[in-house]
């Protein structure tokens, strides 16, 4: 009998293994054949041995073998996945009990030299060594590497125990790899993940995935019951008490932000929590400053905190967390800005923009969000995907409308990575004028978050041909439209692989969409969608099984057709350098579908390829910012002259204090108005500064215009809010003054001055940043009246200026209290209130330290003291007291 070489599939029945007898019966020779010996690791009696310390002090890695020439002869049984090829085997009994991890992945953190696109990897243990049987206590298909399609395993193992490893090439038998590779294994030790607490957690860059791993974690932070932090919509309230890892994110700038979790574990119910702040310890220590949290659902392998606001550079920790003990799973963590859908937009004339990624929500429920994606020229194409893969439910619905019909619908033809009865629409054929994107929820219950991502290109005559041969990375086809017709021919299913080829840089978002019937004729193709990197590692894999397509129409802007397959991945770009897009027939296609022409979009960050439309060069208008008082509202004004005003345009403004802003004009707008908020008129001493301001208008395919202006600032001067002083009191005792006081300027400092006014020099006193209030004391040793002035100042001068007055009484004296002072025909008329028949002295002033005595008065029989001053010319400003005796 002929056997695959390395696997399980006859290629012959037993009919045929009779003619095989019957041909070998009727030679006249035999023939021997041999083949080139396989790894020294191919079987179980040659397993390499790794070390007992392995992991210990650093990552142990295994030598690198060949997998071309391994067989699977006497492999033990499968476990996690059926359909392998090529094993080879390795022996480990650890000196030491520990959570080990044995990772077959190529990733950026911790890479291999496995170039083996697909693994499978299992673990058994032995009585008997290598006679066996084998008993499996582990196994991992697809979890880690680039498209996730690689195999690491985590989990405690025992001292002095004997552990068998398996390694296996998934093999697919319609659709068999080209070449095998290399596979090496990295062996990690550990008790427990670094980041495991606070005061280890990892840092988490803007717009860079990273890696993590609750395996192993102790459950050291949980949420208070009944907490608050679980808001919006699907949630289940938790209080997180399972294994839990710890990331930091410090905002570069005041936004919004959204935090993702993906690629975890179905099986296990992942919760997200950010807080701005970490319990010190406990057993375990209580989140009380949530910021936000998500548990939507309990089987999706991904979870999103949506626009939580963050101050520049405030710092905040992010809890991967599990709704129950389980034995944890690897993950990405995401931070990226959070632009939202602005409501209401749930008709066409209140459209949302549709910045690349917006956030939205359908809440409440029955909800419909109406996104403007511009007015493209008749024969466009439009390229539209929704992301719900972290929805409490998936199940959203998209159509692409003009005001009045459908162009076209679709509600489930994403994969599981992106919600898998979430929507993509791919190549609409665009009749000209308005168009819109118009999401919704398949039942009238709200769910949320969703991220909308589109891109419109020219008609298909200005698409790129693929150029053949074009089957590897090295004949990849490229273009600078990004954007390519292409064909895989019969007979089906089509044998043939088309690769492309561009160029990405890290944190850029990767929008790439697949149209599998592009002349709308009912002659689809199931295709698979494939992203590659540089060394030929799929990133992530499309391969939805939709393959039928419907050209009938109906009226309305909630018709259900036409509607065409399609296929749509986004992708969070780690590293510049050069990216690889594949398109093959899905394997197991059968029929008509299994061969045909494509459309292919690649975009980055929803743009075209530089060349995507002969665009006119575009001009911006002079701009211009009005003038505001710090923490006042400075508005920044333009408008775009740009005849192909019908495209989206971001526009980005630097606004000279260390800040940016993005802003996307919807296709069709040409004016934009931006606020901005100067928390200081920088530098200080001023009242007043200018910031020089930056405005950059983009647009798919062409040139950046770019203007300059600048924006003035006025310093605020601060504003007393409340004030109190202790009187009357008695000759040497303490007066207290305190208040509270407000500047809108965030970043002032503040100096206080006080005139206790008995003659003592001023008392001045000197506030940081942030203080909002003030403290002072005075003691008095003499009796008398005294005019209290208190000043404060910002660094930048301004000042607030208020009057009080302290009554301090002696002991052979009485005590006097203005009630009014006017001036009259004949001089300044005083009226003040102290003791019955007590005697007074009215001393004026003109500077509060040198007292100008006037005659005594003595206060009638009810304490009243009245006096004229006559003194003529009276000065501009003069001061009074009542001194007793």
């Amino acid at each position: 009998m002929l056997r695959y070489l390395g696997g399980h599939y006859p290629k012959t029945s037993p009919l045929g293994s009779l003619v095989a007898k019957a041909i070998f019966a009727a030679c006249c020779c035999l023939v021997s054949l041999s083949r080139a010996a396989g790894p020294t690791n191919d079987f179980c009696s040659g397993a390499e041995v790794i070390p007992a310390n392995a992991g210990a002090a650093s990552p142990h890695y295994t030598s690198v073998k060949d997998i071309a020439l391994a067989t699977t002869n006497n492999d033990p049984p499968r476990v996690c996945q059926d359909f392998v090829a090529h094993s080879i085997w390795y022996v480990f009994t650890p000196n030491t009990n520990a959570i080990y991890t044995i990772s077959a992945c190529n990733d950026p953190i911790a890479p291999t030299a496995t170039t083996v696109s697909d693994t499978v990897m299992s673990i058994y243990q032995s009585s008997t060594g290598c006679l066996g049987p084998f008993t499996a206590i582990d196994c991992n298909d697809d979890s880690c590497g680039p498209g996730s399609l690689q195999s690491s395993i985590t989990r405690t193992l025992f001292a002095n125990a004997t552990y068998y490893i398996v390694i296996w090439q998934y093999f697919d038998p319609m659709n068999p790899p080209l070449t095998a590779g290399n596979v090496q294994l990295r062996v990690t030790r550990a008790l427990r993940p670094p980041n495991d607490t606070c005061a280890s957690a990892t840092p988490v860059p803007l717009n860079f995935p990273v890696g993590g791993s609750t395996i192993g974690a102790e459950n050291n932070y949980e949420l208070s019951a009944g907490n608050a932090c679980f808001t919006g919509v699907g949630q289940i309230a938790s209080t997180a008490p399972g294994r839990d890892v710890v990331f930091s994110f410090t905002a570069p700038r005041a936004d919004t932000y959204n935090f993702k979790v993906y690629n975890y574990n179905t099986d296990n119910n992942l919760v997200l929590y950010v807080a701005g702040s970490c319990p010190p310890g406990g057993t375990p220590a209580i989140v009380t400053d949530c910021l936000g949290a998500a548990n939507r659902s309990s089987a999706s392998g991904a979870e999103e905190v949506v626009c939580v606001s963050l101050a520049a550079n405030q710092r905040v920790f992010l809890f991967v967390d599990e709704h129950g003990s389980t034995s944890g799973s690897s993950f990405t963590l995401e931070v990226s800005p959070c632009i939202r859908e602005h409501e209401p937009n749930n008709g066409w004339t209140s459209a949302s923009f549709a910045a690349c990624g917006i956030t939205g929500s359908i809440q409440p429920g029955g909800d419909v969000d109406f996104y403007h994606l511009g007015s493209p020229p008749a024969g466009s194409r439009a390229f539209v995907m929704v992301d719900g893969q972290a929805a409490s439910s998936t199940g959203f619905d998209l159509r692409l409308t003009t005001t009045t019909d459908t162009l076209e619908y679709d509600d489930k033809d994403n994969d599981l990575a992106f919600g898998s009865f979430s929507p993509n629409i791919a190549g609409t054929i665009l009749p000209g004028g308005p168009v819109y994107a118009r999401v919704d929820f398949d039942l009238p219950s709200p769910t949320e978050p969703y991220h909308l991502y589109a891109v419109i290109q020219p008609p298909l005559s200005s698409a790129a041909p693929e150029v053949e041969p074009n089957n590897t990375a090295a004949q990849a086809t490229f273009a600078d439209i990004q954007y390519y017709t292409g064909n895989l021919p019969g007979p089906a299913p089509s044998s043939d692989t088309d690769m492309f080829t561009f160029t990405a840089d890290a944190s850029e978002s990767v929008f790439i969409s697949l149209d599998s019937d592009p002349l709308r004729n009912n002659t689809p193709i199931n295709a698979k969608l494939e992203l590659l990197d540089e060394f030929g590692n799929i990133l992530v894999t499309v391969d939805d099984d939709n393959s039928t397509s419907s050209t009938n129409s109906a009226p309305g802007l909630a018709a259900t057709a036409p509607r065409s397959p399609a296929e749509a991945l986004v992708y969070r770009v780690v590293n510049d350098g050069t990216y690889f897009v594949r398109v093959t027939i899905s394997p197991g296609t059968v029929g008509p579908a299994g061969a045909g022409d494509y459309l292919l979009s690649i975009s980055r960050n929803c743009f075209t390829g530089t060349s995507g439309f002969a665009n006119t060069p575009m001009t911006v208008s002079p701009i211009t910012v009005s003038p505001a008082p710090e923490g006042g509202t400075n508005w920044l004004t333009g408008t775009l002259q740009d005849p192909d005003s019908w495209q989206s345009h971001a526009v980005v403004v630097n606004w000279g204090d260390g800040s940016n802003t993005t802003y996307y004009l919807p296709g069709g707008v040409i004016n934009f108005s931006i606020p901005h908020i100067y928390v200081d008129d920088n530098p200080t001493a001023t009242s007043t500064d200018t910031y020089p301001v930056q405005v950059t208008v983009s647009e798919p395919g062409s040139v950046n215009a770019v203007r300059n202006t600048t924006a003035t600032v006025n310093n605020a001067p601060p504003l007393i809010n409340t004030l109190t002083i202790t009187s009357p009191i008695a000759v040497n005792d303490t007066a207290t003054l305190d208040g509270t006081f407000a500047d809108a300027g965030a970043t002032d400092t503040f100096s206080l001055t006080v005139n206790w006014g008995d003659g003592t020099p001023d008392q001045t006193a000197n506030y940081p940043v942030g203080t909002s209030s003030f403290n002072l004391t005075h003691q008095y040793s003499t009796a008398g009246s005294n005019y209290v002035i208190i000043i404060l100042q910002d660094d930048d001068g301004g000042a607030f200026r208020v009057y009080d007055h302290v009554i301090v009484r002696g002991n052979a004296g009485a005590a006097a209290t203005f009630r009014s002072i006017t001036i009259g025909p004949n001089g300044v008329d005083l009226r003040a209130e102290g003791t019955p028949n007590a005697q007074y002295h009215i001393e004026s002033s003109l500077d509060l330290k040198t007292w100008t005595p006037f005659p005594p008065v003595t206060g009638d029989p009810n304490g009243i003291i009245q006096y004229q001053d006559t003194t003529a010319p009276q000065p501009p400003q003069k001061f009074y007291r009542a001194v007793s005796p």
